[in-house]
């Protein structure tokens, strides 16, 4: 896999205390608004587009936010990357700092490319209001891909290439870090996947003790493919020293399976997750997102392939040291044969209350919104609420869900309208009862903005911020910011 334009989509999406966006990221021109949730009373939103460092493009790709964390009204910090004026990827943060917002150009280590350096920093992580750690992705000067940490530390960012293991490759694309979480100053996982001495991808696990950034090759379960690929992309830890990492690997006969690498008493532990009883032959799982409140007590989410032939939604679960594997149930009018299910984000607010986000196929082959929402044992499947101006067939699917305790929650994706225009999808859940609503956009919004809404974070119930794009006027993917 060549060096290639960063990925696209929000990890690590966490926001602290109630949030003051519009500050960080909107002019003063544009007002937040701010609602209390009823079930009569849905959130109401507002949009706008993200700051850009002086040096970035105007008419080419630009620009992506991947993450955000927010300490109070006040001080917030969002990171991504943009295109310059001479076509190159750099690194992108946005800072809120008692009030005045900035967008500068991340720095990066002495060994980067001077020409397109292919910089993003994809997850963020902040643990007090002026400590953070940033992790991505830059090609040095040999063409290679390494990995990317940003620090942030009295006032200063300081970049840092991401160590590697010993048996790294030093020729080949290298290494990326996806997922970040600093459960304390000085105690951070970070992981990712990078390229062996033998040309195998390998999943990579970057632990910071103190100051000191130490890699490790994740190990994989005991039936992994000899010839490999393996990544993790999310990592989750409920206390100091005590982390689960999701991700994926080939098998011996060189299927996709999700697997979790378990961190306790300072050793890794691998193991394959399970798939429920009617699996197909050689099926392969893949686990999308995963949520651990409580030591113990963890979901992951994603799809598999069953015995119909058929993708269905898939949802493992952790307790009592033990994965145990679901299938999704689906709501009533989902399609017989291929119900095309799969489940793209989790958020948890305790064991026993979690909703899963994600899609189906209905009997009339329509794609439509999946809620699973669990409180108690089980998960209920339902629709996601469609709005009048929907077409027959939406197109519809949620792509990340936010909740604050068991009764507020806001998802968010897309759907397509009656017109055939790419518009973003908000579902919020107050009091058990879900109400859709039009993202709304930045008066630059295309006729057909192609609106994408990936990441959604809630400091409480109705104060909201989800991430995303959309497409201006004159054709030029912009990023959009929406505040409830």
């Amino acid at each position: 896999m060549p060096p290639g334009r960063p990925r696209r989509g929000f990890r690590n999406a966490i926001v602290v205390g109630f949030v003051a966006i519009p500050l960080l990221l909107i002019g003063p021109e544009i007002a937040p608004v701010f609602a209390t949730v009823t079930d009569a009373h849905p959130l109401a939103w507002a949009a706008t587009e993200g700051l850009l460092p002086a040096d970035a493009s105007t008419a080419q790709y630009s620009p992506n936010l991947d993450a955000v964390v927010c300490h109070g009204r006040r001080s917030c910090v969002a990171v991504g990357n943009y295109t310059d004026t001479s076509g190159g990827d750099q690194g992108l943060i946005e800072t809120l700092a008692d009030g005045t917002a900035t967008a500068r150009e991340a720095s990066l280590p002495g060994n980067a490319a001077t020409t397109n350096p292919n910089a993003a920093i994809i997850g963020l992580s902040c643990p007090t209001e002026h400590s953070c750690v940033g992790v991505g992705q830059y090609v040095d000067s040999r063409g290679v891909q390494q990995g990317l940490v940003e620090t942030l530390a009295s006032g200063t960012w300081t970049a840092t290439e991401a160590p590697q293991p010993a048996n790294a490759s030093t020729t080949q694309y290298s290494s990326v870090v996806y997922g970040i979480t600093c459960r304390t100053v000085g105690f951070c996982i970070g992981t990712g996947t990078y390229v062996d001495s033998s040309g195998n991808d390998q999943g990579l696990i970057e632990t910071l003790s103190g100051i000191t950034w130490n890699a490790t090759e994740a190990p994989l379960p005991p039936n992994a493919s000899t010839v490999q690929y393996a990544v993790l992309r999310d990592v989750v830890c409920p206390a100091v020293g005590s982390c689960v990492a999701l991700g994926n690997y080939h098998d011996s006969i060189t299927n996709d399976q999700g697997f979790v690498d378990n961190l306790s008493g300072g050793t890794w532990t691998p193991t394959e997750t399970p798939l429920p009883d009617n699996n197909a032959v050689g099926s392969e799982g893949s686990l999308n997102h995963l949520a651990c409140v409580k030591l113990g007590h963890c979901v992951a989410e994603g799809s598999y392939t069953a015995t119909t032939g058929g993708v269905q939604g898939l949802i493992d679960t952790l307790s009592g040291g033990t994965w145990t594997a679901h299938e999704a149930q689906l709501p009533g009018d989902a399609a017989t044969a291929n119900q095309g299910a799969d489940l793209t984000d989790v958020s948890c607010s305790s064991p026993a209350f979690c909703v899963g986000v994600g899609q189906y196929v209905d009997a009339n082959a329509a794609l439509q919104g999946l809620v699973e929402t669990r409180s108690g044992p089980n998960f209920t499947p339902s629709q996601a609420p469609v709005l009048a101006n929907a077409a027959p067939d939406p197109g519809a699917a949620l792509a990340a869900v936010a909740c604050v305790g068991n009764r507020f929650c806001a998802a968010v994706g897309g759907f397509r309208d009656t017109h055939g225009t790419l518009q973003g999808l908000i579902e919020t859940r107050s009091g058990g009862t879900w109400t859709a609503s039009d993202a709304p956009l930045p008066a630059n919004a295309a006729t057909n903005p192609k609106v994408s809404l990936l990441n959604v974070a809630c400091s409480n119930a109705g104060s909201c911020m989800a991430l995303g794009a959309y497409t201006d006027m004159n054709g030029n993917e912009r990023s959009l910011i929406e505040i409830s």
